[in-house]
């Protein structure tokens, strides 16, 4: 089954993030579903991006992301990431700790905090 961000892609970049959050929601409804809706599936589809200091491409998806699952830990860790690069300290912090806060396991999100609480300029 595709990840969820196959189908999404083309809707977001045709019509917006309104769209694809209506997409998301009308392929969720489906029974048997036909996407992978885990959020590991948007992290993957952002995270290159990001990676490649490419906010600018991110932010889109990161919206859509979310709107269509506002609990996810990886939509809050990954929106740190992008504010962080774009030289938002504050912001970065206050998504990351949201991250820690869903999902007090995940390394990456403890250790890009620690980074950023000890670094005045960012990550």
């Amino acid at each position: 089954m595709p990840p969820v961000a196959v189908p999404l892609g083309p809707a977001l970049r045709d019509s917006g993030v309104r769209a694809a959050a209506d997409l998301y929601h009308r392929l969720a409804g489906e029974d048997p579903l036909t996407v992978d809706l885990d959020p590991d599936r948007f992290e993957d589809a952002v995270w290159g991006v990001i990676e490649m200091h490419r906010t600018d491409l991110a932010w889109p998806l990161l919206e859509l992301w979310r709107l269509v699952q506002p609990d996810a830990a990886g939509q809050w860790l990954m929106t740190g990431w992008a504010h962080s690069i774009d030289g938002r300290r504050e912001l970065a912090l206050e998504h990351v700790r949201r991250a820690v806060e869903l999902d007090p396991d995940n390394d990456e999100a403890t250790a890009l905090l620690g980074r950023l609480t000890r670094t005045p300029g960012g990550a």
